[in-house]
């Protein structure tokens, strides 16, 4: 009976050994299988990325041409626009070299604002990283001051600050020593644009048409962290 119950036994985890052995085949097959998969789609994400960078910046370069060329009898307006164009054309050449990831928030705010005189601008805070497309944002709040706000009136003034408190952060943009500002009579096209664009992140926007000038005060949490 006992060399009866230790073949049983025997059997048992034979065959426990071998189908435990084929699971672990099967799943690592599975694994490097999806692997392989994720691999080939990267590549071809990669490959969709650079091609729309590269027909973006095209685009771009027919519009630049154009404008030169039609408003060459028109210095200042050229000035100008071309200023902003380049700040755009910034804009997405963080955010496709990046990879649509991440980069400094300093680097970030520099690249949108260099196309305005940088003496009249101060940035303070500690070396944080923002989702790149965050970019978007501040192009969007920079051209506003440039229209009506701060960079519109000579003595004009943009302070941007930001601090972490946990895994949130916020920020706040303050204007002073532009033109009066008015608020607008109903939500415009840039609200819903800077909410659409936090919205991933859980953000929220609050802004203050007040003296001495436009301010914002933007809320988000940060990705990746604790």
């Amino acid at each position: 009976m006992g060399g009866g119950r230790f073949s049983a036994d025997h059997t048992i985890n034979l065959f426990l050994y071998i189908a435990s052995s084929i699971v672990i085949i099967w799943a690592a097959e599975n694994y490097r299988r999806i692997m392989r998969r994720l691999d080939e789609e990267e590549h071809y994400r990669g490959l969709i990325v650079d091609e729309l960078g590269h027909r973006l910046k095209n685009k771009l370069a027919n519009v630049y041409a154009i404008l030169a060329y039609e408003l060459r009898g028109n210095k200042d307006i050229w000035n100008s626009i071309e200023g902003r164009l380049r700040a755009l054309a910034t804009t997405d050449d963080l955010i496709i070299k990046s990879d649509g990831k991440s980069a400094g928030i300093t680097e970030i705010l520099k690249a949108e604002l260099m196309p305005y005189d940088v003496s009249r601008v101060s940035l303070q805070g500690e070396p944080v990283q923002l989702p790149s497309r965050l970019a978007l944002i501040f192009h969007e709040l920079a051209t506003n001051a440039a229209k009506y706000g701060a960079f519109a009136a000579p003595e004009g003034r943009l302070t941007v600050s930001w601090v972490t408190a946990g895994a949130e952060l916020r920020i706040g943009w303050l204007e002073a020593g532009g033109p009066p500002t008015i608020a607008p009579s109903r939500r415009g096209f840039g609200k819903r644009l800077l909410e659409r664009g936090l919205d991933p992140f859980h953000g929220r926007v609050e802004m203050k048409f007040e003296q001495p000038g436009f301010t914002c005060q933007i809320t988000l949490s940060l990705p990746n962290q604790p």
